[in-house]
């Protein structure tokens, strides 16, 4: 009997270890995300470097959503369609302008520690326009090379999924 807890811990020994040696490698984020009360998109791409469960992740990327630009107007167009209007100075511009699409750049940093085929978390900080938001991050495995991870503060809220390589 004792030998046998000895294999288990022994093999559950050299899971984290392997764990902790897969912990190296490029990583790609895809959430959606709330950011001081806009919705968008959020996708980084970094590179983790870890060792005996825990690791560091440094990574950038960006964050999409619609801007709170109202200046450009989409109205109907006399020839039919519809075309876009600068409403400050009356003016057509180009079509793309009503989309009203805002991208920031954004950059992350996040210590971690994984147990194994449970999950991972760990502190983060995003840095976007100026602003840096600390945040708390989990990780679970869904697929071999995927996990379902949420990052949350009170101001920035991700759900999404991680891919590691």
């Amino acid at each position: 009997m004792k030998s046998w807890i000895g294999a288990v811990a022994a093999a559950c020994a050299a899971l984290g270890a392997s764990g902790a040696a897969s912990a190296q490698g490029l990583v790609l984020d895809a959430a959606g995300a709330r950011v001081q009360g806009q919705n968008g998109i959020e996708g980084t791409v970094g590179y983790r470097v870890g060792i005996l469960g825990f690791s560091i992740t440094p990574s950038v990327g960006a964050f999409a959503t619609r801007s709170d630009e109202d200046r450009f107007l989409e109205e109907p167009d006399p020839a039919g369609g519809t075309r876009c209007r600068d409403s400050g100075d009356g003016d057509i511009v180009r079509d793309i302008r009503c989309e009203n699409a805002d991208l920031r750049l954004i950059g992350r940093l996040e210590a971690t520690f994984a147990l194994p085929l449970i999950a991972e978390a760990g502190l983060g900080v995003r840095v976007s326009k100026g602003d840096t938001t600390p945040y708390a991050t989990v990780a679970v495995p869904i697929f071999p090379l995927a996990k379902l991870k949420a990052n949350g503060s009170k101001d920035y809220l991700a759900l999404g999924v991680r891919v590691g390589f």
